[in-house]
């Protein structure tokens, strides 16, 4: 998976007491054996639960941003990532602001971090949970005094330099990655 967004997956408009919204989670799983590579992808404001779900498989995630979960469910866990076995990693990427927060790990190996902006603390080279001040919680392209891109997530949009802070997310990626790949 490369280049996409993926904005408010698992909304449903059916009321509860049909049933059918309990089943609209929104999240992608990785399932026995399988592989998710993803490069410069938003997961952003997943309605029902968590965001990814690893039951076996591998997950590799770079230049990515999960953010948001909102939690609108009793019956799931509302975390960017689960593992319930397997194993993942994480480079350049943020993962903020997600309802239970980033990770539930039951089994498998400990997921690795390197250059990431995390809610909690992660061992790894270039981890912080500074605030990526994002610009809003739509696109969530982390603030800039120099201009970050706004209204849009990879156009329709325009760059703006009105902001008064600078993301600890800005220039804190893994320096052995070309920042032409972000």
């Amino acid at each position: 998976m490369n280049r996409c967004a993926s904005y408010m997956a698992g909304y449903s408009g059916y009321a509860s007491n049909t049933g059918v919204g309990n089943y609209s989670c929104g999240d992608i799983s990785v399932r026995d054996g399988s592989s998710l590579y993803m490069t410069n992808v938003l997961l952003g404001a997943t309605y029902n639960g968590y965001a990814i779900a690893n039951d076996g498989g591998r997950v590799e995630a770079v230049n990515c941003t999960i953010a948001g979960t909102k939690g609108f469910t009793t019956y799931r866990t509302s975390h960017a990532y689960i593992q319930n076995s397997g194993s993942a990693s994480f480079r350049n990427c943020i993962l903020w602001n997600n309802h239970d927060g980033d990770m539930n790990i039951s089994s498998g190996d400990e997921p690795v971090f390197e250059y990431c902006v995390t809610q909690s603390a992660h061992a790894g080279p270039g981890n912080t949970t500074d605030d990526p001040l994002f610009g809003d919680e739509v696109y969530f392209h982390p603030r800039s005094k120099a201009g970050r891109y706004d209204g849009g997530w990879f156009d329709g949009g325009s760059w703006v330099t009105t902001d008064e802070a600078t993301s600890a997310a800005i220039d804190a990626g893994d320096p052995d990655i070309p920042y032409a790949d972000e």
